[in-house]
């Protein structure tokens, strides 16, 4: 029964990994040996699980989305600068005095603003459709951490009752032994009966089975 149970919790270890770490895609390498409690083991899994990821970055995309959005609303503003510097200046003599057509140096400056004011409700009507794609990334994502903690914490609780039962099982098999070999030796001095000393090592037999 012992290695039956033994075998048992390696099954339901092995699943508890699968949940928490194995859903990331790669094969992760173990270089030491890793304690987790549940906190810990929902943290692992939230970091790893593959799914989760994705609906975590469906997420962020639909929020650039709402910013694309939201920019064909808002006014667009654009600066412009530009600068001229001559090295000759074209020169004219009228009447013994000279004149300069310009200067060295020369820049102009420029601001423009634009606002939409009306394109049939198109920008309102994509702004409001990125709006509700970034509510329904946002319950998936909240839907795929909860049923992803949900089954991080099973398997968590699978494991740590497989552990207790092997415990108990074993706790049973060394009072076993030890009731065995206190009426084995009451037997071997005749205090007492063969039926009680077959009982004893039948008991025994059956925890250890």
């Amino acid at each position: 029964m012992i290695d039956m149970m033994k075998c048992m919790i390696r099954a339901v270890v092995c699943a508890f990994l699968m949940v928490t770490l194995f859903a990331a895609g790669p094969t992760p390498v173990f270089a030491q040996s890793v304690r987790l409690d549940m906190a810990g083991a929902i943290e692992r899994g939230l970091q790893s699980n593959e799914s989760y990821r994705s609906a975590l970055a469906e997420r962020t995309r639909a929020a650039q989305l709402i910013k694309q959005a939201r920019a064909g609303v808002l006014p667009s503003l654009t600066f412009d600068a530009s600068y001229t510097h001559a090295f000759e200046i074209p020169e004219v003599v009228i009447a013994g005095q000279s004149i300069k057509f310009g200067s060295k140096h020369s820049s102009v400056w420029g601001l423009t603003l634009e606002q939409s004011l009306w394109e049939g409700g198109r920008v309102f009507a994509a702004w409001a459709a990125a709006r509700n794609v970034h509510k329904l990334a946002q319950a998936s994502g909240d839907q795929a951490g909860i049923e992803l903690q949900a089954q991080v914490a099973t398997a968590f609780l699978d494991a740590w009752l497989a552990r207790r039962l092997v415990d108990v099982a074993q706790e049973a098999v060394d009072v076993a032994e030890q009731n065995f070999d206190v009426v084995d030796k009451k037997f071997a001095q005749g205090l007492v009966s063969e039926y009680d000393h077959l009982r004893a090592k039948v008991t025994e037999a059956i925890e250890k089975f």
